[in-house]
């Protein structure tokens, strides 16, 4: 049986990834959250942030709008 961190990070997903995903740059991305483009992370551990892979889907849903 899975651990809870095993469970949580299967169902969230790194800036990295997101950025691959869409196709845009480290500092795009960054940017993209300060200006309120992507929503902020859903997990935030000392320097280690993680979005929910449902939070993600839902803003490629909505199209992006930069």
């Amino acid at each position: 049986m899975p651990s809870l961190t095993e469970k949580i990070l299967a169902r969230t997903i790194t800036q990295a990834q997101i950025s691959a995903e869409i196709g845009i740059d480290k500092a795009t991305f960054w940017r993209w959250v300060k200006r309120g483009i992507f929503p902020p992370p859903s997990i935030k551990v000392g320097r280690t942030v993680r979005w929910s892979t449902a939070a993600v889907e839902e803003w490629l849903a909505k199209g992006v709008q930069a």
